[in-house]
């Protein structure tokens, strides 16, 4: 059985929308040297070190700099790191671009790039980014200017791994107020913070590819989908991306005042499983909940076609992608076949006959909460029940982070580099050391993964990484979901941005209105 979209009538909305955007008296005029951006939700933290979620990734790369960092064509390129040599298979030296200040007026030397990935290391620190960076035996300052990493073994994904964010020394002094006035490099300062409703954001005149064409940038947090339209309708905010509910998406490209831009992204929506769950340790249960979900029916009705089905973690315009793959389509009958065989078969309980139950933690997000809901109908016809919980973005997040749960859906953002499978997936990086949130643990997937971490040859890689992505196809810690299509709407005279498939913003700096 099909799922059964129960779409939202929006005419209403969209009239009243339309006509406030063309003739409404009250109309806010927004200045031609700012650009409100719609976000929903507000950074989990915004000390670089710290930050996982989309937000805070999205503050980092306005307000920082790596030493490397990716185009938007995912190529590496330079960044604060203006050249760098590799003498042999464990030695890598950077030699720091020159005139590069931070926010506060301090030169940013190699002082400053040891003492950034010496925090991350601090046991001390907890930074869930510590595991990325083990691979690290010395760190040596060479002159003001130089920096020397020795690794303890070859480590292909250390390049990528610069990307990491640049702090001053100073943070050291100021410890946990970093992330309350953090400083950075990058073509944005932080101005001030009011939790969970806005970030402000200046330009700095001093950025080293040169200052920025807005004079502030403001990222503002509404986690309804309705009242963030209503706004951009308005006019109080002029920029958002990927949080335009899909089924708006035609309408809105419709729109005069509006202009919306669609691209492909490297984004992974998926299903995870707490492993460590009686239920769902069993594979055949993990199995039969992949072949209940009707994925291509969620893709048709709650993303309106935006998006792509995915087959796992990287897609498939990534070098390492590897497509043939167990594929789980819709199959409510085999899905039946194996809970019986696995010895959950269809029981009477208090309100009516099941299976088994499951818990599934959601955010309030509009979305988020409809995909819970489709989720539900769908394994309704399996005999799965789903008792679905809402949480405000904080609570949800810091339990998915902790593996308090059982069943969730989310979102991987900015993929780039395929060494993300150990975050996700070795069993060293059970939290808090990684995101393997889950508990998935397979010594083969430990020994691909460590191997491909090795190995500088690309070919060599791929063929690791092509074992990785089948057996976990295998093995189920994730259903894929699907990779959704970046959607970028701006108020008509916005100009400027560079959509990347990762849905970075680090064009920000190149935005102006027309």
């Amino acid at each position: 059985m099909k799922i059964r979209y129960l779409y939202i009538l929006v005419c209403g909305f969209m009239t009243l929308g339309t006509a406030c955007t063309r003739g409404c008296s009250d109309r806010p005029e927004w200045s031609r040297d700012t650009l409100v951006v719609g976000m929903v939700s507000a950074p989990n933290n915004i000390d670089p070190r710290y930050g996982l979620d989309a937000a805070s990734l999205r503050a980092a790369q306005v307000m920082f700099n790596g030493l490397v960092r990716f185009d938007e064509k995912a190529n590496l390129v330079p960044d604060l790191g203006e050249s760098w040599e590799q003498p042999d298979d464990t030695t890598y030296v950077f030699h720091l671009r020159r005139g590069v200040t931070f926010h506060n007026g301090e030169p940013c030397t190699a002082e400053d790039v040891a003492y950034t990935f010496r925090s991350i290391l601090d046991l001390h620190s907890r930074s869930p980014r510590r595991e990325t960076y083990k691979v690290i035996e010395e760190i040596k300052v060479v002159d003001r200017h130089t920096v020397k990493f020795t690794l303890k073994e070859p480590f292909a994904p250390f390049l990528a791994s610069m990307t990491g964010r640049i702090l001053p020394k100073a943070a050291e002094k100021m410890g946990e107020q970093f992330a309350s006035h953090p400083i950075g490099t990058g073509p944005f300062k932080f101005k001030h913070l009011i939790p969970d409703q806005e970030i402000v954001f200046e330009a700095f005149e001093n950025y080293y590819e040169g200052p920025p064409r807005l004079r502030k940038l403001v990222f503002k947090f509404i986690p309804d989908d309705t009242t963030r339209l209503l706004e951009f309708k308005r006019g109080t905010i002029q920029f958002t991306q990927n949080t335009i509910p899909p089924d708006m998406v035609g309408p809105l490209s419709e729109e005069p005042d509006f202009e919306l831009l669609k691209t492909p992204s490297t984004n992974y929506a998926y299903i995870g499983f707490n492993l460590e769950s009686p239920i769902l340790k069993s594979r055949a249960v993990r199995k039969a909940i992949a072949l209940g979900v009707d994925v291509e029916a969620l893709i048709k009705y709650l993303l309106r076609g935006n998006g792509i089905r995915a087959t796992g973690v990287l897609s498939p315009n990534h070098w390492a992608y590897e497509g043939h793959v167990a594929r789980y389509p819709y199959n409510p009958g085999k899905a039946r076949a194996l809970l019986d065989k696995a010895g959950f078969p269809m029981k009477e309980a208090g309100d009516g006959p099941r299976r088994l139950k499951l818990l599934y933690k959601t955010s309030q997000d509009d979305l988020a909460r409809r995909k819970a809901e489709l989720i539900k109908e769908s394994l309704k016809q399996i005999g799965i029940e789903i008792d679905i919980r809402t949480y405000d973005w904080a609570t949800f997040y810091a339990d998915i982070r902790t593996g308090n749960f059982q069943i969730y859906s989310l979102e991987w953002v900015g993929i780039a580099d395929p060494d993300l499978f150990y975050y996700l997936f070795h069993s060293n990086c059970f939290p808090p050391e990684g995101a393997n949130r889950g508990r998935y643990s397979n010594p083969d997937v430990d020994q691909w993964i460590e191997a491909a971490r090795r190995t500088t040859d690309r070919v060599m890689r791929k063929g690791l990484y092509s074992s990785v992505q089948k057996k976990l196809a295998d093995d189920l810690p994730y259903i894929s979901l699907w990779y959704p299509h970046n959607i970028v709407l701006t108020r008509k005279g916005v100009k400027g941005f560079v959509p990347y498939p990762t849905g970075d913003f680090r064009s920000m700096r190149l935005v102006y209105w027309q």
